[in-house]
């Protein structure tokens, strides 16, 4: 399937008339697209949500038609893609607590010292609790105790640290004025960007912070920087989550295309979020965005990071899309090869004896199976034929290097559907050791007319792959 991620503008948007097209052309080709809906897109929706607001539930029909119910997370850096109703999750969302973490926490910890139960008692993870745990040590305690008073004692308490830290964090995510306060005092430090940045290129905006910080910060790179923020918590593994979503973070701080947070409601929560939107998309194929500050910032990460993900508008991705899903195909020898030669020529080798083939690689214009986008040909020289093996496969250009088990699911019928294979035992009975990567028994081998087809799981990557073997006459070939 080709994966498409909207920024949350986007999804609210296609309630408007004005997107009907791009509504309409993506319903109509949902088994070829999985565009997910996330926990971050309900963070930016809960933070509108009341009783009377109507445009939330023609939010809520939106997501479900175009996502169709399609739920994607993140847990320990790792992607799960299930069904999950996109009402059932509204409610639970709404029934979350609302409370602050800082008033959970203080109200917790009243709650135990009524019941005579002191912090430090609790477990051994508390006793042992030390201000590494916060991220603090001897070089910038000092700059910490602005934030955390207690600091400035010799042994403050865990309970007081505790309390001093998460009212300190609760207070920069949620009240804007105090993160543009604090965006300010780094300004006033001297790292201002120069007036020009809004300018650069996507590809050239981290080396010149390279620049930058190096007269500034005397010789650290932007990578460094972003692992040092990481490093401030010591219990933080330095993940690609945490890695993307703090060098996005870091970008608005030092000044570039820094977000204005215009509105009353706005806050750090929005960077975060437009940071985490980010990070899902850098594992599809295309990121749909309105908002220019998110764009900007996303293909400079994009470019830093060498992750291809298409980042476009919703015009582009209807004028972009359309032509990529291939609807109808002649599956024959000869319509692969109309495939290859409608792809982009990217690579070449010659054969250097007789029995070795001729190489050539494709970037494919199409998503083969809705799936694959790249081909290798190996083309056999003899007197009168030529023997081409063209081998499909999906070469993912950014953070992905897994299939779903939907997206499997999906392949898997294409194919058998492709073939007229649909109501043979022999072949859908297949379709569990194809989901389960069983690499032994994921093996589909099927004589055509003119061609043989094997499709099975790659040992290495575990990504499916499916290849064509025919003969041809020269003049069948050029």
């Amino acid at each position: 399937m080709i994966r498409i991620y909207f920024d949350w503008s986007v999804f609210s948007s296609l309630k408007k008339p004005e997107f009907s097209d791009l509504k309409t052309f993506l319903k109509s080709n949902k088994d070829a697209l999985l565009c997910p809906y996330t926990p971050i897109h309900f963070n930016d929706l809960m933070k509108s949500f009341n009783d009377s607001n109507e445009l939330i539930f023609h939010d809520l029909q939106t997501i479900e038609e175009i996502s169709g119910n399609r739920f994607l997370d993140i847990l320990d850096n790792n992607f799960y893609l299930r069904e999950y109703s996109v009402q059932e999750y509204f409610e639970f969302r709404k029934n979350e607590i609302q409370s602050s973490s800082f008033e959970i926490i203080k109200d917790s910890l009243e709650i135990l010292e009524k019941e005579g139960i002191q912090l430090e008692e609790l477990s051994n993870e508390f006793k042992s609790l030390s201000l590494q745990n916060f991220g603090i040590t001897e070089e910038n305690r000092e700059a910490m105790s602005l934030f955390i008073p207690s600091l400035k004692s010799r042994n403050p308490s865990a309970k007081t640290i505790l309390l001093e830290f998460v009212a300190f964090a609760d207070k920069f995510n949620h009240d804007k004025s105090f993160y543009k306060e604090f965006r300010q005092n780094i300004k006033d430090k001297g790292l201002n960007l120069p007036q020009d940045s809004g300018n650069w290129k996507p590809e050239e905006v981290i080396e010149k912070l390279d620049q930058y910080l190096a007269r500034f910060q005397g010789g650290i790179t932007y990578q460094k920087y972003v692992e040092q923020i990481c490093s401030f918590n010591p219990n933080m593994s330095l993940g690609r989550f945490e890695f993307y979503t703090n060098a996005y973070l870091l970008l608005d701080l030092i000044g570039f295309k820094q977000d204005k947070l215009s509105k009353n409601t706005d806050s750090l929560q929005n960077i975060l979020n437009d940071s985490h939107h980010s990070f899902y998309a850098a594992y599809c194929d295309f990121f749909v965005v309105q908002d220019k500050i998110l764009r900007l910032k996303t293909e400079a990460l994009f470019s830093f990071l060498k992750i291809k993900t298409e980042v476009v508008s919703p015009d582009e991705l209807l004028m972009k899309i359309n032509s990529r899903i291939l609807r109808e195909n002649d599956y024959s020898g000869l319509g692969y090869i109309k495939l290859l030669k409608n792809g982009i020529l990217v690579n070449k080798e010659a054969s250097k004896s007789v029995e070795e083939p001729d190489v050539y690689v494709y970037t494919l214009n199409n998503f083969i199976f809705n799936y694959f986008n790249y081909a290798v040909l190996y083309i056999y020289n003899f007197e009168k034929l030529n023997v081409l093996i063209i081998e499909f496969k999906r070469y993912n250009r950014n953070y992905s290097s897994f299939i779903f088990e939907m997206e499997m699911q999906v392949l898997f019928s294409n194919v058998l559907e492709a073939y007229k294979l649909k109501g043979q035992s022999s072949f859908e009975s297949l379709g569990t050791s194809f989901i389960n990567k069983d690499i032994e028994n994921a093996k589909i081998v099927y004589q055509s007319h003119d061609h043989q087809m094997n499709f099975e799981i790659n040992p290495d990557s575990l990504l499916p792959e499916l290849s064509i073997t025919m003969k041809v006459t020269k003049d069948e070939f050029n």
